[in-house]
């Protein structure tokens, strides 16, 4: 497998040196020599500006290729990224839903809280906001309880059926604190 610069590089070093070692390879040197062969033309062409005598074993080799492709790389997504997933001015509610259910889905370790958080925020359904935050006072703003269906679910109900189509977990949990 070729090294194209959208993998983590450290990563892609370690699988690299283990395939030549569970080949037989016991020597950095030859290791190192025939790295060319495994990098796609664009990021083979770093090699040829290098200083010459730069690499002189494995430390140095891991040293200069983690500095130049480190910031390559598409790097996972983490919260903050998920906070800064907005509606966009036009984009329909399910678009929205779409998109930030694909932002969710490469997230690992958020807090359910956080999930229902940045949905809320980063949307401009006013109606569904509003509708979220009803449910968390479980009365309405002039003191009266909500109205449950004939399910005995509160009126935001109907939302979840429908947003909890797709099987994403935001969706599924923005269901779940919306009848809570």
């Amino acid at each position: 497998m070729k090294y194209t610069g959208d993998t983590n590089p450290g990563v892609w070093l370690e699988d690299y040196q283990l395939a030549y070692r569970a080949g037989g390879a016991n020597d950095d040197r030859f290791i190192i020599q025939y790295l060319p062969i495994c990098l796609v033309e664009n990021v083979c062409a770093w090699l040829e500006f290098l200083p010459d005598d730069s690499i002189g074993d494995w430390a140095d080799l891991w040293k200069v290729f983690i500095a130049n492709f480190q910031g390559t790389y598409m790097c996972p997504s983490n919260s903050w990224d998920l906070k800064n997933c907005q509606q966009e001015p036009g984009e329909s509610l399910c678009d929205y839903i779409r998109r930030f259910s694909k932002q969710c889905n490469s997230l690992h370790g958020v807090v359910d809280a956080d999930l229902i958080s940045a949905f809320l925020s980063g949307t401009h359904c006013k109606t569904l906001v509003h509708k979220r935050t009803l449910m968390g006072r479980k009365s309405r703003p002039d003191g009266k309880s909500l109205t449950p269906t004939a399910e005995g679910k509160p009126e935001v109900a109907s939302f979840s059926a429908r947003s909890t189509s797709s099987n994403s977990r935001a969706m599924r949990l923005l269901a779940d604190a919306s009848t809570s």
